[in-house]
């Protein structure tokens, strides 16, 4: 018997978010892109923006302050279209399908981790700050991958088994 809680409710976006997150993170890419790659500011995403806390030549806290926003809208889009991509459901979502989505979260854990630790021990500086900005997004592509390796690996022997 199956003693799995029904919570009565799905966390999962519905599975048309898939493409709605792709709609995000290419535009994301390509921003990102275009600013990091080819160093070009895109003037009219210089703004004034309101700061908690900002630390440039001096610190600023609770200020406005002039900032070039491309690096910040690329990051967002990103950030938001891979957890559409990631947390959308399957075409067909069942248990076997949400073992594999903790089978490999659990595993993209204990790699983003290793990761991690890897890089406190081998990075320094600048390059950890790099390392840091990565691992915003790491998370959610390890997991991407291995959930999708998983899945194919489950439609295979679906069909081999028909």
């Amino acid at each position: 018997m199956d003693k799995t809680p029904n919570l009565g409710f799905s966390l999962l976006l519905p599975h048309k978010f898939k493409i709605i997150g792709l709609s995000f993170v290419v535009p994301g890419i390509a921003l990102a892109v275009i600013r990091f790659y080819y160093g070009i500011k895109l003037g009219f995403l210089d703004l004034k923006v309101f700061a908690l806390y900002s630390k440039f030549l001096d610190t600023k806290l609770f200020k406005v302050i002039p900032n070039h926003f491309s690096e910040e809208i690329a990051g967002i889009l990103i950030l938001i279209g891979l957890l559409f991509i990631v947390f959308a459901k399957e075409q067909i979502e069942n248990k076997s399908i949400e073992s594999i989505r903790l089978q490999s979260l659990i595993i993209s854990i204990y790699i983003n981790s290793i990761v991690i630790i890897l890089s406190l021990l081998l990075f320094f500086g600048i390059g950890f700050i790099y390392v840091l900005i990565i691992n915003m997004y790491s998370l959610l592509i390890i997991y991407l991958i291995i959930f999708k390796i998983k899945i194919s690996r489950y439609k295979n022997s679906l069909n081999q088994s028909n």
